[in-house]
């Protein structure tokens, strides 16, 4: 804490203040939401209990700090107070490679040729799901795509399966049986597919610390080599 305030400063804000928290960030940074985010290190005569507790990382506009330290740490992070209304739960959504398939075409003397062709596309795991939700059900009628994914919905909201269930049968006009098996195919895949974001995130990650390990390795030998000069290095033997 003597990072950012002195004790007299700290037992000021605990005095002058109340409903806020206190957040370590540093607000020249935002994230992909374009916010400011940080660690909760204080709460402050809060007017009543919120799910966001010490140590736990959020997000917040930046417009909405109600004071900042003018003591700053090592990562140019200060002291900010925020009401906890204009706060929530900062959930990293990484974007990563995925390969996807597309529909490509050219011009020739006969007409346009279309063809399907892979590619890489930077997707967040929910874009990443549907799309391939999409493909895998592309023959299905739209109208129960729509019904599995309201009765999903309204299965979330109410907590009531057969009052989902009836609601979603009777505007989809769907029976319950067949409403139920698409819905278990939808599920199976949804978990299919969740498995495998899983296993690209990790490969990414594997991918992300080698490249930084040979970068680091790379580093080192060019400093040795640097020290003993004339002397050659055999990339082969670098793991």
């Amino acid at each position: 804490m003597n990072k950012y305030v002195s004790k007299d400063t700290l037992e000021n804000i605990y005095n002058r203040n109340e409903n806020v928290y206190g957040i370590v960030s540093n607000p020249n940074i935002l994230n992909e939401n374009n916010r400011c985010f940080g660690k909760v290190i204080l709460l402050i005569n809060l007017k009543s209990q919120k799910k966001i507790v010490i140590n736990d990382i959020i997000e917040f506009r930046g417009d909405k700090i109600k004071w900042r330290s003018t003591k700053c740490d090592d990562n140019g992070c200060v002291l900010c107070l925020v009401d906890p209304y204009w706060c929530r739960l900062y959930i990293y959504n990484p974007k990563i490679q995925c390969k996807v398939r597309v529909l490509k075409s050219h011009v020739t003397n006969n007409g346009r040729i279309y063809y399907g062709e892979n590619e890489f596309i930077n997707m967040t795991k929910d874009e990443f799901i549907k799309r391939q939700l999409l493909l895998k059900f592309a023959k299905w009628p739209y109208i129960v795509f729509a019904a599995v994914e309201n009765f999903n919905r309204r299965y979330w909201e109410t907590k009531d399966y057969y009052k989902s269930l009836n609601e979603t049968s009777k505007h989809y006009i769907i029976k319950h049986q067949d409403l139920k098996s698409y819905r278990a195919d939808y599920s199976k895949a949804v978990q299919e597919f969740n498995n495998k974001w899983n296993k690209l995130l990790l490969d990414s990650y594997r991918n992300e610390k080698s490249n930084n390990e040979i970068e680091f390795l790379f580093n080192k030998y060019k400093e040795k080599s640097k020290n003993k000069k004339g002397k050659v290095i055999n990339l082969r033997t670098i793991p």
